[in-house]
């Protein structure tokens, strides 16, 4: 599912991790959203919405429109997130696969 804010509602995102030790088969699992680094985006100039990063993967809409919304940890990107402030998600344009990294 993909969130839409209003100009002042919070959306909570989480960052999830998973990695292998040397010499194991074991995959461990983590949570990395406070540790990583969340960023939004305007890829291609087509989305005119804003959020406001408040810490722990937590975001408010700022300015009406779509906005992308990313994270970034151990200096991998995850997926790039549409985020509709104030507008129907339906009517967001997808985002790329990344951001550049502010």
């Amino acid at each position: 599912m993909v969130p839409t804010s209003g100009l002042t509602p919070t959306v909570q995102f989480n960052a999830q991790g998973a990695f292998t030790k040397s010499g194991s088969k074991k995959v461990i699992f983590f949570d990395a959203t406070n540790a990583a680094i969340w960023f939004s985006g305007n890829p291609n100039g087509s989305f005119t919405g804003k959020a406001t990063y408040n810490g722990n993967g937590q975001w408010t809409g700022v300015t009406m429109g779509c906005t992308c919304i990313a994270a970034q940890s151990g200096g991998i990107e995850s997926q790039t997130v549409t985020l509709g402030v104030a507008t129907p998600v339906a009517s967001c344009s997808p985002c790329p696969g990344a951001l550049p990294t502010p």
